[in-house]
């Protein structure tokens, strides 16, 4: 049965083009977190709609990470004073290494995504698999999707490099939208191969989120010219001395090109 919540959630999503991965904790330590004010800050500026949700069971897999500096996603909410079902929910698998990390985590949060508590609240599930440096693992991704029931694969917006082949089979598995590998997450080193990204946007009928390495407004600017719907941006914000006016200026190039390139009929 068709759920009209679910069904507009990725319009929901892509609405503000911009998708703030913003880590209230991490494997790695605080040096990994914004602050939580800081984190509200980016969210409400930049006007996500999208909140990621990283593992349900955090404290008991990752007991040694929490600090005074440790949130949630209660603590965001209260923060940003707004309710839960203004935004849409990114369950998110990071740290995955392989098919069966990725499998045993979807399984862990099923019964979460279809919690009484969430009917009303769009919900994804941000998967990736990653190698040692940080790339995506385009054969695990489709792996892990093929093994999914169809109502999981309805909720899967993959991480993978762009290839037309793989981004085909992700379509025909039901994927509601993809997200293409840009550069080494981390690293600041912006949008490199635009040809070959602009051929993706151009022949896959398939939403796609730019990410990986965007670290300024006029990359982000630069993807939506390329024909992406949206950017997911992380650690731009985590690095940046001044996390909330980048995410400003992120939200003033985004408004501009929505002028110059859209148009409204009144």
């Amino acid at each position: 049965m068709s759920n009209p919540i679910q069904d507009r959630g990725i319009e929901k999503t892509l609405a503000p083009r911009i998708i703030t991965c913003i880590a209230g904790f991490w494997d790695l330590g605080d040096r990994y977190c914004l602050p939580l004010k800081t984190a509200a800050s980016v969210i409400t500026i930049s006007k996500t709609n999208a909140l990621v949700i990283h593992l349900p069971n955090f404290k008991i897999e990752y007991p040694n990470c929490l600090s005074d500096s440790f949130w949630d996603i209660n603590d965001l909410l209260n923060e940003i004073s707004k309710p839960a079902d203004d935004f849409t929910f990114l369950f998110n698998t990071s740290n995955c290494k392989t098919v069966v990390d990725a499998e045993y985590y979807i399984a862990s949060i099923k019964s979460l995504i279809y919690s009484s508590s969430f009917e009303t609240i769009a919900k994804f599930i941000k998967l990736e698999i990653f190698d040692d440096d940080l790339q995506p693992k385009n054969d695990f991704i489709l792996d892990c999707i093929i093994h999914l029931p169809q109502e999981l694969r309805d909720l899967c917006i993959p991480f993978v490099k762009g290839d037309l082949s793989t981004l085909k089979k992700i379509a025909e598995l039901g994927c509601p939208a993809a997200r293409i590998w840009c550069s080494d997450i981390g690293k600041g080193k912006g949008i490199k191969n635009q040809k070959h990204l602009k051929h993706l946007t151009d022949n896959i009928d398939l939403p796609l989120i730019l990410e990986g390495g965007l670290a300024t407004p006029q990359d982000v600017y630069k993807a939506l010219e390329l024909g992406f719907e949206a950017v997911l941006i992380n650690s731009a914000f985590r690095y940046s001395t001044k996390p909330a006016k980048l995410a400003l200026d992120i939200r003033k190039v985004i408004d501009s090109w929505e002028k110059e390139h859209l148009h409204f009929s009144s």
